[in-house]
């Protein structure tokens, strides 16, 4: 990536290229920022990805529109990235070739603050499958005081948009936000939620300002499912046909401290930072959980696993004439 000098991302817009069109087998693509070069080839299987590149840039997930960061605030730009691309080829379908990527808006013009990323929810591993023949099952993680008391910085973070993210059973999502023992109006709530238009969704601010994140604040997502027409049970896991529950809290300044928050199990965990610990045990807070249900685990690194069919990309700069500069981020792969 371009190093010369310090540089934000205003902009990230989704570049969908499959062929044909409507073969729709682009699940996610993940943006990864790394400590240093992967230095690994191009593509390959995500199970090899480097321990250095878990730092989430940037997520898609399908019908997602572009992004556009807050006057404020702007996603530093680092030397390397690694991109993750999630097919799932659910019809079988031979012959489909796909060039699908990002383009990023950037600009050497730094904002105010750095932007950054909290993703709160439950853990793929650790939460029960949904049992068939349901219309309105539930699953909710905890981000619990313990965890943001010492990780959040004193003065707070601000609050600008929110992901929420489940697969097809996944019917509303809610994360309720706790503060000195009281509840005081939802983080984000999205009552009708539809796996094919995912997006970003705005977090209204006050008079006073935008909506903050204090030290000491408890966050409960709960995700709502409907498994009426299943015959299986469905699992929590990366593919389509399994499930998951978690909201990708997009914040400013940005927090190394703490990036993943998300339940493990039932009898307590511990939270950490994210993307620049290599060790995953380092840095980590541990907790207990008191005796009413309260977050099971506060992940470190909060890596999801490799999914079996996924490769990364390349980076091909388009233009370096403009106020904010242009790069697109694509892919190419062939399904036999």
């Amino acid at each position: 990536m371009p190093s010369d000098q310090d540089s934000h991302i205003v902009g990230v817009e989704p570049i969908l290229d499959t062929v044909p069109a409507d073969a729709n087998v682009v699940h996610h693509v993940v943006l990864f920022s790394c400590d240093e070069d992967p230095n690994l080839p191009d593509p390959h299987m995500c199970a090899s990805m480097n321990v250095g590149c878990y730092g989430v840039a940037f997520a898609w997930a399908v019908g997602m529109p572009a992004q556009y960061l807050p006057e404020a605030a702007g996603l530093p730009m680092g030397k390397f990235y690694y991109m993750q691309m999630h097919y799932e080829n659910l019809a079988q379908e031979s012959g489909i070739s796909d060039g699908s990527g990002l383009r990023l808006t950037f600009t050497p013009k730094l904002r105010e603050h750095d932007y950054g990323y909290v993703i709160v929810g439950t853990s793929l591993g650790q939460t029960p499958a949904l049992e068939p023949g349901h219309d309105d099952l539930e699953r909710m993680g905890y981000c619990p005081s313990e965890c943001t008391d010492q990780l959040i910085p004193e003065e707070g973070v601000n609050v600008h948009a929110q992901f929420f993210h489940a697969h097809l059973a996944g019917r509303a999502l809610v994360t309720q936000h706790i503060r000195d023992g009281e509840e005081i109006a939802p983080l984000g709530n999205l009552p009708y939620y539809d796996f094919n238009h995912q997006f970003f969704k705005q977090t209204p601010g006050s008079t006073d300002g935008p909506t903050k994140l204090l030290p000491g604040d408890e966050l409960i997502t709960t995700c709502r499912y409907s498994t009426k027409h299943a015959t299986n049970r469905t699992k929590f896991g990366v593919e389509t046909r399994d499930e998951m529950c978690f909201n990708m809290i997009g914040v400013y300044p940005a927090m190394d401290s703490m990036r993943y928050c998300v339940n493990n199990t039932a009898e307590g965990g511990r939270c950490g930072w994210g993307s620049k610990v290599k060790d995953a045990t380092a840095g980590m807070v541990p907790y207990v959980p008191r005796e009413e249900v309260l977050p099971d685990r506060c992940d470190a690194d909060g890596a999801d696993p490799g999914t079996r069919s996924s490769a990364a990309g390349h980076f091909i700069i388009s233009s370096m004439a403009l106020p904010a500069l242009i790069l697109l981020v694509q892919a190419r792969m062939l399904m036999a």
